[in-house]
């Protein structure tokens, strides 16, 4: 009887472990997911601006840029480190001081916790983050994708003819599958 006790035990705990192994092969495969999203959200954003010599940039446009740039400085590798440089420089430090960095809309605390699909706020307030923007997802009922869930921000009138329009008509970035 002991025996077979210690052998529950076991495969409990190699069940555990497997289980742990997968969602941290999951949570990697989507953080680098979202790296090469974001690093060609940006690049592309970076080239339209340059070639229609774009000055003035909406502070939505730019609290997604800005998000997308913070979020690849901290979790990027070495070859996005030149853009995240020049995405900085283009935003220019007076563009960056009035743009806040997000906070949580209930409490305005800042966040603590952050992975590529949740954000948490000190006080334990919890959204989504949009798997398009990386930007918060403060819209009630948000998008959400039909295979893996994934949120999304919805797409409003405000986003016509802006880079924000294109974005958020894209699929999926984990899966490619449809927001709903």
């Amino acid at each position: 009887m002991e025996v077979s006790e210690q052998t529950k035990r076991k495969d409990s705990l190699s069940t555990t472990n497997k289980q742990t192994t997968l969602s941290d092969e999951i949570s990697s495969v989507e953080k680098k997911l979202i790296n090469e999203h974001a690093l060609e959200v940006v690049e592309k954003w970076r080239e339209r601006k340059m070639s229609q010599g774009i000055l003035e940039i909406p502070n939505e446009e730019r609290r997604v840029i800005l998000t997308m740039v913070d979020w690849l400085s901290q979790h990027g590798d070495e070859k996005t480190k030149d853009t995240v440089s020049a995405i900085y420089k283009d935003l220019k430090e007076e563009q960056l001081s009035e743009l806040c960095r997000e906070s949580c809309p209930l409490c305005q605390g800042t966040f603590s916790e952050c992975n590529v699909k949740m954000m948490t706020c000190i006080n334990g307030h919890k959204f989504g983050r949009c798997c398009l923007t990386l930007t918060l997802c403060t819209d009630l009922p948000s998008r959400k994708c039909r295979h893996c869930d994934a949120p999304a921000n919805r797409l409003h009138s405000r986003h016509e003819g802006t880079f924000l329009e294109d974005l958020l008509h894209q699929p999926c970035t984990f899966c490619n599958g449809e927001l709903l």
